[in-house]
């Protein structure tokens, strides 16, 4: 992951990138502190990254958080059958907190379960205002998700127009909660 970082952020390098799709490559949380510089570099202005099914965990998504920072044209994030707990989606929701592009997310089968995925949720809905696809199947979130949404949607909605943060009301239009053992009732609560 090094060698191509390198290769694609080299000043000379003849490549610029709109999708990069290392999936099911074991890339661990060192490869992806790798990506890091080509997630800011300026010279690329990359799409699209899937890196599904690989061994990020959420030391993994933490690097790539500080990635996302500084990066404005990212606007699909697959990180799907990797292992990552709510410590993992509060690290993505901070690396989101200033990146205006993401529109869709993958973290379908996952390991963002109960109360405390459900507030992690909360603050990546909180967080990413852009957000329009959001695959959340197979995370036995449980059923604190309703709550969680309603919260967000009460925070975004008491935001001061006046504050940077604004309201961005209906952003998410498709949400996938396939086997997100969310129970009786969840349907009337989301």
């Amino acid at each position: 992951i090094r060698v191509l970082v390198e290769a694609l952020t080299s000043p000379s390098g003849p490549l610029s990138l709109t999708t990069l799709d290392i999936s099911g490559n074991g890339v661990t949380a060192h490869g992806a502190q790798a990506l890091v510089p080509l997630l800011s570099a300026t010279k690329q202005q990359m799409q699209e990254l899937q890196l599904a099914n690989n061994r990020l965990r959420d030391a993994g998504v933490s690097a790539l958080a500080q990635g996302l920072l500084r990066n404005s044209s990212l606007t699909k994030l697959n990180r799907g059958h990797d292992g990552i707990r709510a410590d993992g989606l509060n690290a993505l929701a901070g690396g989101l907190a200033l990146h205006r592009s993401l529109a869709c997310l993958w973290l379908q089968n996952n390991e963002i379960r109960g109360t405390a995925g459900s507030e992690a949720v909360r603050q990546l809905l909180l967080s990413s205002l852009t957000l329009q696809r959001l695959w959340l199947g197979s995370n036995p979130l449980g059923p604190s998700l309703p709550s969680a949404f309603a919260k967000a949607e009460e925070e975004r909605s008491s935001t001061p127009p006046h504050e940077p943060l604004q309201p961005n009301r209906a952003t998410l239009q498709q949400l996938w909660l396939e086997q997100a053992a969310l129970g009786a009732g969840s349907g009337r609560g989301l």
